[in-house]
């Protein structure tokens, strides 16, 4: 025999022995303490929603919209540096080279709206081989 089987019999044997009414009588009693566990659990899970959603939208949102944006800039930049090959046009690789310093303008902002350490790790790498 376990304990617990025995402490559920012997719970059992308490509830069989008790009259009618006390048991109805019960019935409310237990009702509000399932009442109160729900609200108390319910209350706890919303705070910690709250929180969840404030760390979104403080951190992860900015970093998504800035992250649109750095794609948006490095398929100015591929443009850009694909119209000078195909034009043999130093000149153009100037103006695209503007375009960069955007580039790392938009990163740098990235960074302070909450950007991943990853996310700020690959802009430095790709930082690095551009400037080669």
């Amino acid at each position: 025999m376990t304990a617990q089987g025995s402490a559920a019999r012997s719970a059992a044997r308490r509830l069989a022995d008790l009259k009618f009414a006390y048991k109805i009588a019960l019935m409310p009693g237990l009702a509000a303490l399932g009442f109160l566990t729900i609200v108390l659990v319910s209350g706890m899970v919303g705070t910690n929603n709250s929180q969840l959603l404030a760390g979104i939208e403080q951190s992860n949102f900015p970093a998504l919209a800035a992250s649109r944006d750095l794609e948006e800039a490095l398929a100015a930049i591929q443009r850009g540096l694909q119209d000078a090959v195909a034009a043999h046009d130093k000149t153009m690789l100037g103006e695209t080279d503007t375009l960069r310093g955007a580039d790392r303008v938009a990163a740098a902002g990235a960074a302070r709206g909450g950007m991943t350490r990853t996310g700020s790790r690959t802009m430095q790498h790709t930082d690095g081989a551009t400037d080669s």
